[in-house]
């Protein structure tokens, strides 16, 4: 049976997690730090990121998107941090301050 992961937003809404959100945003930070996504496939970037999500959910099966924040910083920082400056660059100009 597969784990239904639920997030837990800073509003306090809770909605299913969506791996697709995740891989999108790395993707996009991958594309305009000026990588090839195909390039990127050796580190299992976006495997690692939603095993770690699994991980950190545990078996409340609940994760705050704060943490899916860290997760996916993390892993991006291991992997190329120039690709974690890009994603925080991103997020500062179109999000609301954390």
């Amino acid at each position: 049976m597969t784990k239904v992961i639920k997030v837990k937003k800073r509003s306090g809404n809770i909605e299913p997690f969506d791996p697709e959100k995740v891989k999108i945003s790395i993707q996009k930070a991958t594309i305009d730090a000026g990588y090839n996504l195909n390039g990127m496939s050796d580190y299992n970037l976006i495997d690692d990121v939603n095993k770690g999500i699994v991980e950190e959910a545990g078996e409340k099966n609940i994760i705050e998107s704060s943490n899916i924040r860290k997760i996916v910083l993390n892993e991006l920082e291991t992997a190329e941090s120039s690709i974690a400056g890009t994603w925080k660059r991103f997020e500062k100009r179109y999000k609301i301050s954390r």
